[in-house]
């Protein structure tokens, strides 16, 4: 699996270049899947390419980030 973690601003969405980039990578490097990472959310044409290649490429956008933050945290307190 390729990770690929964009640190954006709220307002600052990322677009289908960089989705499509990582698919392109994925593909070079005969990786299984690909997983991009953002700070902010994904826009509208990022989500659909997705969507076509649903079981190679996850968006995860600060949503899923805080909720990863937030159950760590709970674990290590545990």
């Amino acid at each position: 699996m390729l990770v690929e973690a964009k640190r954006y601003g709220r307002d600052h969405k990322v677009g289908v270049s960089l989705v499509r980039s990582l698919y392109g990578t994925l593909c070079d490097y005969q990786a299984n899947s690909g997983m991009l990472v953002t700070t902010s959310s994904f826009s509208k044409d990022a989500k659909e390419f997705q969507g076509n290649h649903e079981y190679q490429l996850k968006l995860r956008d600060y949503a899923d980030v805080a909720s990863w933050i937030q159950r760590y945290g709970n674990r290590k307190a545990q």
